[in-house]
């Protein structure tokens, strides 16, 4: 009983490290202080992930209605302190 709880317990830790590999979605944004509404303005625009919009040009996300200057650097600085 006691290696059946191991393994469990082994199986949990290995999907949680792999939710932290490859593209975030953007949801994960909320974290740090980024609206819901606008990053829903991002995924309407094209972007699905944290790194699209980190390497995405600024000038980019701008083109987005209701994204402004000051968003969009707030978005970019959050983005290279997530990455």
């Amino acid at each position: 009983r006691t290696m059946a709880m191991r393994s469990e317990a082994r199986v949990e830790a290995e999907v949680e490290e792999e939710e932290n590999f490859g593209p975030q979605p953007l949801s994960r944004l909320e974290q740090c202080g980024i609206s819901a509404s606008d990053i829903k303005k991002m995924e309407d625009a094209g972007f699905h992930t944290i790194e699209a919009v980190a390497y995405a040009p600024k000038k980019e996300l701008l083109n987005i209605k209701g994204i402004s200057e000051a968003k969009a650097d707030k978005i970019l600085v959050r983005n290279n302190s997530n990455s």
